[in-house]
């Protein structure tokens, strides 16, 4: 007998915990994603996971604005998933998955040399191509529509490899309810993929930045980094740069909006 399609209490506590946590790394568009991608992959039994903004769907295109990707084996894997973006930025995409104008979740199966989707029964070579070389069989697709600008969508995409058990309708059902409940809070409450990330500082910026948002002065900083002050000013100035402002106050005015969603 096939698994229930139908969520459960735990299901939803472990959907809306995975959303709470990444509203906490919401400030840093590459942070929230890598932990979205994690939890789903570690929640759903998922090799390996993928999210990113894109625009030009409703033209039949995929243009990606962003690509956060995790568990890729090999880089020879992970190029095949960028060879793909690429062919559909050019217009290449599979029919039957684009063009789309509302959310949807799509499973994609690639079984004995054969590929098929719940949407559209039919082989498409592009897609099967990349599945085998990503070395994955499996593949579930969700798209939504975000308030950033038109025809700007967010996608997450998580896939097993080969051997592993296909996704189930409830993994399906969970992939899109969270995605339906994160869609929403982006370029809110989780920074949008134009957004400057935390991740893209160097260590010691990183280490001058927590000092900042701690609230300590330059000086502090200083003391407790073991470095000197004028150093510490020109990691702040740096700081300011990377995430285009201008004061102490900014940066931290940047951190409060995202808290509060505005």
């Amino acid at each position: 007998m096939g698994e229930s399609a139908s969520l459960r209490a735990k299901d939803y506590r472990t959907l809306f915990q995975v959303v709470g946590e990444c509203r906490e790394l919401g400030a840093d568009p590459i942070a929230w994603r890598l932990h979205l991608l994690k939890a789903i992959c570690a929640e759903l039994g998922a090799r390996v996971g993928a999210g990113g903004e894109a625009t030009g769907i409703a033209q039949g295109k995929f243009i990606p604005l962003s690509t956060v990707d995790d568990g890729w084996e090999n880089d020879d894997q992970r190029q095949a998933m960028f060879d793909w973006l690429e062919l559909q930025a050019k217009g290449g995409a599979p029919k039957g998955l684009l063009p789309l104008k509302e959310p949807t979740t799509v499973h994609a199966i690639l079984n004995r040399g054969e590929y098929y989707t719940d949407q559209q029964p039919d082989c498409l070579d592009e897609l099967a191509d990349y599945l085998r070389r990503s070395e994955v069989q499996d593949l579930l697709l969700s798209m939504h529509r975000i308030a950033i600008g038109p025809d700007h969508f967010c996608g997450l995409t998580i896939m097993r490899g080969l051997g592993d058990r296909e996704f189930s309708s409830r993994d399906k059902m969970f992939l899109a309810t969270l995605h339906r409940e994160i869609a929403p809070l982006v370029g809110r409450q989780l920074a949008k993929a134009n957004e400057p990330s935390t991740m893209r500082l160097s260590p010691r910026r990183r280490q001058v930045l927590d000092c900042l948002l701690e609230g300590m002065s330059e000086k502090q900083a200083a003391t407790e980094l073991g470095l000197t002050q004028p150093t510490v000013h020109q990691y702040v100035k740096a700081v300011y740069r990377h995430f285009h402002v201008y004061s102490r106050a900014e940066l931290m005015a940047r951190w409060v909006r995202f808290a509060r969603g505005a």
